[in-house]
């Protein structure tokens, strides 16, 4: 279940952390009927693969926090309903060469036809206060990154991003802190790995899990497997069917997984997720090797 915020509420929240409800990757549309309102900010959430326009992150690294972004002005036309999906974890394949050559401007979609490229918003500007204190920053002209160093990472963060006539205004969260006794487990080895299974102690904070695995590099392309879960479930499960076609010429891909506190902010564009914590860099325990 979402927990809704309209823009007018947000100020009289305290500091957020996901709820503990178990769910599968938020990789197609919502199961709701219609999405959420412009303006609306879903807390302990991320955003629809289908809908997300962007992302905006604060990683702790040592005593600091960084702060990563980036919004476009629409989804990516490259995903679709993810191929293959469990109660964890989702696996998206897609060819971009089913549509041949497109225009310039244009990129192969999903849909099997040329549809518009996706254009980096370079007029976005985020600010976040921590401890009451503003730091503004403002994207790059011409690539639209945002970054910088924010503060500390004991701190609650409190932002507000506007971009192409859209505000968004996110209330405290804190940094998820990283889950403790990680270990990631493979049935096979990088060539051909088999199932996979990640378990951790679940935090007393809450917050969400997850890892992204490309296909690998040499291969490229808009091929990956996403596992996002509760971390009071305490693991995720990659079936071998999802694993076995990123793991080409050498192998499989796997280096991180991801402890955060969410929110999903909505708006007339479409989703942008904001996700606050910790990469955790994990090898696999590869039971052939």
């Amino acid at each position: 279940m979402r927990i809704l915020v309209p823009l007018a509420l947000l100020a009289l929240l305290p500091a957020c952390t996901s709820s503990n409800q178990d769910k599968a990757p938020d990789d197609t549309a919502p199961d709701d009927t219609a999405p959420p309102a412009a303006g609306t900010v879903a807390l302990g959430e991320r955003c629809p693969l289908l809908e997300r326009i962007g992302e905006i992150t604060i990683w702790e690294s040592g005593p600091d926090a960084y702060l990563g972004g980036k919004v476009y002005d629409r989804a990516d036309a490259w995903y679709g309903p993810p191929e293959l999906a469990n109660s964890s974890c989702a696996y998206h394949r897609f060819s971009t060469l089913s549509c041949g050559t497109c225009d310039a401007g244009e990129v192969c979609g999903y849909s099997g036809e040329c549809e518009p490229e996706k254009r980096a918003i370079t007029d976005a500007v985020l600010e976040v206060s921590v401890n009451g204190v503003a730091q503004t920053y403002v994207a790059d002209p011409t690539t639209g990154d945002l970054y910088g160093t924010v503060g500390l990472a004991s701190d609650l963060y409190t932002l507000t991003l506007s971009f192409a006539g859209q505000r968004i205004e996110v209330p405290e969260l804190g940094l998820a802190r990283g889950v403790t006794h990680l270990t990631v487990g493979a049935e096979g080895d990088s060539m051909a790995p088999g199932a996979l299974t990640a378990t951790w102690t679940p935090p007393a904070e809450g917050g969400r899990v997850s890892t992204l695995v490309p296909i690998n590099h040499h291969a490229a392309g808009p091929t990956f497997m996403r596992c996002d879960v509760d971390a009071a479930v305490g693991r995720f499960d990659a079936d071998a069917a999802m694993l076995e076609p990123l793991a080409v010429v050498t192998g499989l891909e796997f280096q991180s997984v991801d402890h955060t506190q969410n929110a999903a902010a909505y708006t007339a564009l479409g989703c942008v997720d904001v996700r606050l914590g910790v990469q955790m860099y994990v090898g696999v325990d590869w039971a052939d090797e």
